[in-house]
């Protein structure tokens, strides 16, 4: 997604620049939906095959059944942050470098971070807490 994202960066700058604001709309909106798509078909092959991706890395038990218990948070990890990303390539694409570096350090620093390690460390959650806020 981060190529993608860099890509969409430079289309919509190139396109603002020349003054085709209708070619940028369009630009945009392909690239949302074929982020939207990119990020479902992983999340699908995430949810479906999770438990067989732990063991390609691992034949250790309890390893797989941790990795398991975890393929939910990081397949919907894998989608949020796919989507985040290419609508921040657009933004910095736009001009808005600053509002997306804003963004990005009081999402993860002030409110992230902080509830991860509220749910982390304060609940029985543990892992599955830090896994879900750490994309």
């Amino acid at each position: 997604m981060l190529g993608i994202a860099t890509a969409t960066s430079v289309r919509v700058s190139n396109d603002l620049g020349a003054g085709h604001p209708m070619v940028t709309k369009f630009s945009v909106i392909v690239v949302t939906v074929t982020s939207i798509l990119v990020s479902i078909v992983f999340t699908i092959i995430m949810l479906i095959f999770g438990v067989g991706l732990g063991k390609v890395f691992t034949s250790d038990s309890q390893v797989i059944e941790a990795w398991s218990s975890l393929a939910p948070l990081v397949a919907i990890s894998l989608f949020l942050s796919g989507t985040q990303m290419v609508l921040s390539g657009v933004a910095i694409g736009s001009g808005w470098q600053a509002a997306v570096a804003y963004v990005n350090l009081v999402t993860y620093y002030i409110i992230g971070l902080p509830i991860g390690r509220i749910l982390g460390f304060k609940t029985s959650l543990g892992a599955a807490v830090s896994s879900a806020f750490s994309v």
